[in-house]
């Protein structure tokens, strides 16, 4: 979903089963990308979304690590 908003970081899965998430681009992606968080993707379980904002990294693309 990332890149078909426009947004640039990075995911991943976190060892308490929660979901680390870094995202930048322009405040329509991120507030859409923001939107589609706080629901998943099928079959996912949202319980609660944490925002923090930071400095950009200039990511330039969306990847997913291990």
């Amino acid at each position: 979903m990332a890149s078909r908003l426009g947004v640039h970081g990075f995911v991943r899965n976190e060892p308490d089963g929660s979901v680390y998430v870094e995202g930048e681009g322009s405040a329509a992606a991120v507030d859409a990308m923001i939107d589609w968080l706080r629901k998943g993707p099928p079959h996912a379980h949202v319980t609660d979304v944490d925002l923090r904002s930071t400095a950009q990294k200039g990511y330039s693309a969306f990847t997913v690590e291990a």
